[in-house]
């Protein structure tokens, strides 16, 4: 599915509150460190503006930057620590390779021609 040129991307209700309570615990996390949103905007190498539309729970922010200005700050996204995060991204890798390689839609499945 591709989106088409000139139309903005809708989210779902409960995508646009989790993006903007990520957004609002990040300013928090910043605050309470008494960083500026210049200082985390240095340290996250990216701009001012970036951290402003991240903490106001703008979904068009890049998920490596959320993720980046999350741990910055100090925010646990999953939890565990390192180690144990790279534990569960190679048995997911595990269980993904037993999957099949492609998954069809049900439009793209062959219906049986039973009509002799």
């Amino acid at each position: 599915m591709t989106k088409e040129k000139g139309r903005k991307k809708v989210y779902s209700p409960y995508c646009q509150e989790a993006i903007l309570l990520l957004g609002k615990k990040i300013k928090l996390a910043r605050i309470q460190k008494a960083w500026s949103e210049k200082e985390l905007a240095e340290r996250a190498n990216v701009s001012r503006e970036t951290i402003q539309r991240a903490e106001k729970g703008a979904p068009s922010c890049a998920i490596g930057t959320i993720f980046e200005l999350s741990y910055l700050v100090g925010i646990k996204l999953f939890d565990s620590e390192l180690p144990s995060i790279r534990m569960q991204s190679t048995i997911l890798d595990h269980q993904i390779a037993l999957l099949p390689s492609r998954v069809r839609s049900n439009t793209e499945r062959m219906v049986p021609d039973d009509d002799f």
